[in-house]
């Protein structure tokens, strides 16, 4: 079975609905708002102007969301499932090092 990656948990995250209802709610930020608009007022919003704000509003919401998932997902998993079942990058928090016992001798 292979790994699963940061961005995998984020993927996942994203897709469960109470999951980001939570974020929002907690956190009062939107995700995906443009997404959500209809075509007509995604024309109203282009020629006003309004999309230009929106934008980095949307990216810091999903950089937030980003930083949520790794604090209440990632960072959180039991470090025995988090060692055997998820890869993170060399270099990378990837929890406890397990210790080895000293050599007998």
């Amino acid at each position: 079975m292979p790994k699963i990656t940061y961005l995998d948990c984020l993927r996942r995250s994203a897709l469960h609905d109470e999951f980001v209802e939570n974020f929002v709610r907690l956190t009062g930020q939107k995700l995906g708002e443009a997404a959500r608009l209809s075509p007509i007022e995604r024309m109203i919003d282009e020629v006003t102007q309004f999309d230009e704000l929106l934008s980095p509003r949307e990216d810091a919401a999903f950089r937030t969301f980003a930083l949520f998932v790794k604090d209440i997902v990632w960072d959180r998993l039991p470090p025995e499932q988090r060692n055997l079942d998820c890869w993170v990058p060399a270099g990378q928090y990837a929890g406890p090092v397990p210790v080895s016992p000293p050599a007998p001798g």
